[in-house]
């Protein structure tokens, strides 16, 4: 296939390092963005990093011109921001921090691509999550309120980029297992419990793992012209 210029933003580790290194397996030309200075992804294998805030709009457009000027036109974006773990002590913290991270900092990332890259943008996915699908006890609610927040927004936004020929979709894991992560933690507490609710909830009978989301990331950013505004379940039947 021919190379595609793909931004990754929240490419750090779990979801985001495992599409950045499918992406340069298919060849892609990366441009990756996040909070940390340095990456698991091998610096070979990209074409440049950059670290930023995302939850600020400022940052972000001053981030994306900045980019242009040195002459990057991505034409995919693959947000992979999101944090299911934030346990605030103060109500409207709580609220206040799930909304940024999980919904507001991918809104900054469309608006802010479309002032500076709208010539050369495709495609843009984000990562939700089935906890803004379906009612879950356990993530935290205002968790669950923000994916589901996001999930319509990229309904109603991919009806407006449709004009542009800009196609917007995001991708909703279920029960996704890497080292650190949360479902990494519970197992070395008890595996026990946590396999009896895996064998109990999810009908494949497994985890899920990074690459299995890298799949369609790079599924919806490949050639992809004719899928939009849509919330692709990968939850090996968590949600049936």
């Amino acid at each position: 296939m021919s190379s595609n210029e793909t931004l990754v933003i929240g490419s750090s580790g779990g979801i985001g390092t495992a599409i950045s290194e499918e992406l340069a397996r298919r060849n892609h030309k990366l441009i990756t963005v996040s909070r940390k200075v340095n990456i698991d992804t091998s610096p070979s294998d990209l074409k440049r990093h950059f670290s930023a805030e995302s939850t600020d709009f400022e940052t972000v457009t001053r981030l994306f011109e900045e980019m242009k000027t040195l002459g990057i036109s991505p034409k995919s974006i693959i947000c992979t921001i999101g944090d299911g773990g934030i346990r605030l002590t103060d109500r409207m913290s709580q609220w206040d921090s799930n909304f940024a991270v999980n919904f507001l900092a991918f809104v900054n990332i469309v608006d802010a691509a479309i002032y500076s890259f709208s010539d050369s943008l495709k495609n843009i996915v984000t990562i939700s999550s089935i906890a803004g699908i379906s009612p879950l006890t356990d993530p935290p609610i205002e968790y669950s309120v923000s994916k589901a927040a996001l999930n319509h927004y990229v309904k109603i936004k991919a009806l407006q980029l449709a004009a542009s020929k800009i196609c917007l979709n995001a991708i909703a894991p279920g029960n996704i297992l890497f080292p650190s992560s949360s479902w990494d933690r519970r197992m070395q507490a008890n595996p026990q419990l946590v396999e009896k609710y895996i064998q109990s909830n999810v009908p494949l009978n497994r985890f899920g793992t990074p690459n299995d989301i890298a799949t369609v990331a790079c599924m919806l950013t490949e050639d992809n012209s004719f899928i939009t505004g849509q919330i692709i379940v990968v939850d090996g039947g968590q949600t049936l």
